[in-house]
């Protein structure tokens, strides 16, 4: 019993790793969710939010994976625009 003893106690703690880690993944990403965020999901994106008391916010979105269509900087330019500054436009100027 005692030479079983390491392999059950390594076995025990796999399984209990797998068990309460949970990472999911989406594309590309693997992830494990954050604490206290709620999720929501689309067919392109994952997205987590918080919102505590004194109105301050968190949001993390994952955008799904794309092949690069002519060169890669243009793409990543053209995501910066569309998904950063665009939205940034629109965000309400008060803090």
């Amino acid at each position: 019993m005692k030479k079983h003893l390491p392999l059950l106690f390594i076995t025990l703690i796999v399984f209990a790793t797998k068990c309460f880690s949970q990472t999911g993944s989406f594309s590309v990403f693997t992830y494990q969710p954050p604490e206290f965020f709620t999720k929501s999901e689309l067919p392109s994106k994952v997205q987590f939010a918080l919102t505590n008391n004194d109105t301050s916010f968190c949001t993390i979105i994952l955008y799904k994976s794309q092949p690069a269509k002519d060169s890669v900087i243009h793409d990543v330019k053209g995501q910066w625009n569309e998904y950063v500054l665009k939205q940034l436009s629109k965000a309400d100027k008060n803090p």
